[in-house]
This record gives C-alpha cells, structure tokens and sequence, in this order.
C-alpha cells in the first residue's frame, strides 16, 4: 500500500491478509538488495533500517524495541526457511542462485539468533 498523508492506495493484494505485522517488515527485508541482483528489488541497508524504525514509531501499540527487533528476525529467518524449502523441492534439482543467496543469510540469522538465546 501507499500511503500519501492523505488516502492509501492498494498496488499489490497478492499476499495481503491479517498476519502479524513483522512477517509483512521481513517479507519486503528479505527480498531487498542494494543493486536488486536475485530478486530484482532494490532497498539499501540504510532503507532497510529506516522503514523498520519508521513502522515502529507509526505502530498504534509498541510492543517493546527490542521484541519488535526480535519479532522481525524471527519473522525474517521464517521467510528465509520458506525459500530454501522451495528451492530444495526438488532434492534432484541443482541449487542456483537463489539457494545461494539465500542460504547464508539465513545460516548468520540462525547462529545470531542461537547466540541470543
């Protein structure tokens, strides 16, 4: 959705539902690059943080910082497992470039978050 100040204007349905609101934060995260390479969307590091700090000050009931961070990370590793278990559908298929992409973020969210406890 785009949001003008004024009116917000639906451009994509495809996933919409009620669903917590940090899978929504780690989907647009997840499949953001600084030069679009593999996913084809464009979002720097410095974009990422911005719109993560700027949905929580537009959040009606603030969960605490640091479970709104944690709440996106999880959220941010589910959506990692959903694309690797695609990409290992087929155990025949040879891993390309999504693997590849996504498969060692995934391997440094885990072990961070593993670290946390």
């Amino acid at each position: 959705m785009l949001y003008d100040g004024e009116k917000a204007t639906v451009i994509d349905w495809e996933f919409g539902g009620f669903l917590p609101y940090a899978l929504d934060i780690a989907r647009f995260i997840a499949h953001s690059r600084e030069n679009g390479e593999v996913t084809g969307f464009r979002m720097t590091e410095a974009q990422k943080r911005l719109f993560v700090d700027l949905v929580y000050v537009g959040l009606e009931n603030k969960p605490s910082r640091e479970a709104y961070d944690r709440d996106i990370r999880l959220a941010l590793l589910n959506e990692y497992v959903e694309i690797l278990e695609y990409c290992l559908g087929d155990p025949t298929a040879e891993r390309g470039a999504v693997y590849n992409d996504y498969y060692p973020r995934a391997n440094r969210l885990a072990e961070s978050l593993i670290a946390e406890g």
